[in-house]
Order: C-alpha cells, then sequence, then structure tokens
C-alpha cells in the first residue's frame, strides 16, 4: 500500500484536494493547526449566538462548482440564504447565495466526513527524504506522506517552506512575492 498524500490545512481547498484524491482511490492525511476544520469557514457560538466569521455565504460561479453545491443541497450540509445581483460583475445578473446549515463551518465538515483529518496539529516543518515528506511538529514526526500539499494562505505556506529548508526557484518567487493581504477585523456582537 502506497503512503497517503499529505495535506496542510483542512479549510475549504485542503479538504476538497483529499476529497478529489479519495474519489480516484488516493489515500490523504490532513493536518491543521485549529482546533476544527474549516479555516476561513468559521463558527463560532459564544453563550448561546452562533457566529460566521470569515466567510458568510458564497455563490456558485464555475459550472464544476455549481454540479457541488447542487449535491450539498441535496445532502444538506447548504441551502440557499438569497438570490441577488453581482455587484461585482452586473453582467452575472441575479445569482443565489449558499449557506451552511447549523453555520459556515458545517460546509467544510461534510466535506471532512470519511477522511483521515487531524485538527489542533501546528506543522513545524516538513522533511524531505527517502521519497516521502514527513510533517513535524518540534521533532516528533506526526504523518508522512508521498507528497505534500500546502493550502494555508500564502505567507503561512512560504513560513513552513523557509522553516523546512525548502527553496523555491526565482521564477517561482517572482510570481508570489507580489500576492499581498491585509489584515481584517471581524467584529461578533450578539445585541
Amino acid at each position: 500500500m502506497s503512503p497517503p498524500v499529505l495535506i496542510i490545512g483542512a479549510g475549504l481547498a485542503g479538504l476538497t484536494a483529499a476529497r478529489v484524491l479519495a474519489e480516484v482511490g488516493v489515500d490523504a492525511v490532513v493536518l491543521d493547526k485549529g482546533r476544527a476544520v474549516g479555516g476561513r469557514m468559521a463558527t463560532r457560538t459564544i453563550d448561546g449566538a452562533r457566529f460566521d466569521h470569515g466567510a458568510q455565504h458564497f455563490s456558485a460561479r464555475s459550472g464544476e462548482f455549481r454540479e457541488v453545491v447542487a449535491r450539498w443541497l441535496d445532502d444538506g450540509p447548504v441551502a440557499e440564504w438569497y438570490r441577488s445581483p453581482s455587484l461585482t460583475n452586473p453582467d452575472r445578473g441575479v445569482e443565489p447565495r449558499h449557506v451552511g446549515i447549523g453555520g459556515m463551518r458545517r460546509v467544510p465538515e461534510h466535506l471532512a466526513e470519511g477522511l483521515d483529518v487531524r485538527t489542533a496539529v501546528r506543522v513545524d516543518r516538513l522533511d524531505l527524504g527517502a521519497g516521502a515528506v514527513t510533517a513535524l511538529v518540534g521533532d516528533e514526526p506526526m504523518a508522512t506522506g508521498r507528497a505534500a500539499i500546502l493550502t494555508p494562505p500564502l505567507p503561512q505556506a512560504l513560513d513552513l517552506l523557509t522553516a523546512s529548508g525548502i527553496w523555491l526557484g526565482s521564477a517561482t518567487r517572482a510570481m508570489l512575492d507580489p500576492i499581498d493581504y491585509d489584515a481584517c477585523l471581524a467584529v461578533m456582537a450578539h445585541l
């Protein structure tokens, strides 16, 4: 049996990668530093009030994603919230906005069902050797795979590569360096 693919990050991208691999018979191990899956599709309950912070809703614009969302609507983790015209691209016309039933985290929880997902694992570095990639926390191996997929936000992914002594080629680095992230402040208020 071949080793799994190692995926860092249990947000929508990491879980989708693991789900696609599973559909073609490739095992994956997903590691995430958070207490729960979801990444930016996060839901918190504070004093009985539920807050979605990060993504509050989503639209399906590609044909492939519309097919996935149609399955989610049938399976139950997603509902149509409302329809509105696109503000960013008026040519798209009116489009449905979707939400996770019970909170936005329900979408990644649904994706994670049946997958090998391990949360509360903050990978410090990756060790490349002998045709495998090992995720290390301190000096302790957490999982080993035949390949790795990194899905955290770019600054975190670059920090992990640097800590691992993995250097990107100058052409790749030149494409990534201009990407900038802006800080965001989220206020969760229960009135």
